[in-house]
């Protein structure tokens, strides 16, 4: 896969996840402050609605932690602690897990929403799930490597039992034999990603097109004033320069990378899609929702979050597209092709 040696599909796809925390937790503060005058509900001073910003970072980040812990511990103990049977099965199952993380996710998104940080839950989602990927994907290398020895060890008279006896970590090899033990012959006890990544891309599948129905479904072109695809053009053709420029002079820290590489990865950011699509409509709900409330007295506000809808929705159909292509051509062109015969 082209750009793989230098890590930039990763570096693309980490940033771009960073990227929609940040625009989540700066579109919550923004929100909050502009309507803190006008719903009670949204108020406070502007300096606790600033700290909103802080607090739901490092509270998503410790929260990720320890959730990411506390499922890893859950996936070791069925590992290593439980003897073998349906229990543990379940426990050890891709299913079972992937079910566990999008539960803890929903909640953890839900809360921290009601709790006024809704930047936090989305933040808990991404450390989580990073953590987990590396804690899970370890443990599985581990296992794969003690099967390989077990298998050895036992062409050779259980050697490796002999060979760990005075061990320090005696009681932890021999608890990861044991769990070798049962598959020898057969295929080791999968607790990677693999499986679990393989499920969440089956499900995204059908969520993804729900996600932009919705947006879809909340545009009225008739109802969308000239003015209002002016303005959200204007905004559009002055940030997507000035983004691209910051992205080149960012990436262009790195010595590893070539001018093309970093003007591939500046093309790769371009595409505006998925938050746009969920806070899109959110303005414009909450608008309508005073103004029935009001009996109409906010029509300011209406305004704004139509041109937000209609900024959210051009950015979707202009830069979509564009990064598309733009990746599809210039990746093979731009990018080093690494050899299918290199190890």
């Amino acid at each position: 896969m082209a750009g793989v040696e230098k890590g930039i599909p990763t570096m693309v796809l980490a940033a771009a996840s960073l990227d929609g925390i940040i625009s989540v937790c700066g579109f919550g503060v923004s929100f909050k402050i502009a309507f803190s005058e006008i719903d009670d509900s949204q108020g406070g001073s502007v300096l606790l609605l600033a700290l909103n910003a802080p607090i739901s970072i490092v509270g998503g980040i410790a929260i990720g932690y320890m959730s990411a812990h506390l499922q890893f511990g859950l996936t070791r103990l069925a590992l290593l602690g439980m003897s073998p049977g349906c229990g543990r099965d379940v426990l050890l199952a891709p299913t079972f897990r992937a079910f566990v993380l999008l539960a803890v996710s929903i909640t953890a998104v839900f809360v921290l929403d009601w709790a006024g940080y809704s930047a936090g839950g989305y933040l808990t989602v991404m450390v989580q799930s990073c953590m987990l990927a590396s804690l899970w994907n370890d443990l599985d290398a581990q296992c794969k490597d003690t099967h390989k020895k077990l298998e050895e060890g036992k062409e050779v008279g259980h050697t490796l039992e002999i060979a760990t006896a005075d061990s320090p970590d005696a009681e932890a090899i021999e608890n990861n034999l044991e769990v070798s033990r049962e598959s020898v012959g057969g295929k080791h006890v999968d607790v990677g990603t693999a499986a679990v990544s393989d499920l969440y891309k089956k499900l995204w599948a059908y969520a993804q097109p729900a996600l932009f129905m919705l947006i879809g479904a909340e545009v009225f072109v008739r109802k969308i004033s000239a003015s209002s695809i002016l303005t959200a053009a204007i905004i559009l053709a002055l940030a997507m320069p000035v983004r691209f420029l910051v992205t080149y002079l960012s990436v262009s820290t790195s010595a590893v990378l070539t001018i093309k590489e970093r003007l591939f990865v500046c093309l790769a950011w371009m595409p505006k899609a998925t938050v746009q699509a969920a806070l899109g409509s959110v303005v414009l709900d909450y608008a309508r929702e005073l103004n029935i409330e009001d009996d109409g007295v906010i029509d300011d506000t209406l305004d704004v979050g139509e041109v937000i809808l209609t900024l959210a929705v051009l950015s979707i159909l202009i830069t979509a597209p564009i990064g598309a292509v733009s990746i599809f051509v210039t990746g093979p062109l731009w990018l080093e092709q690494k050899s299918p015969y290199q190890t």
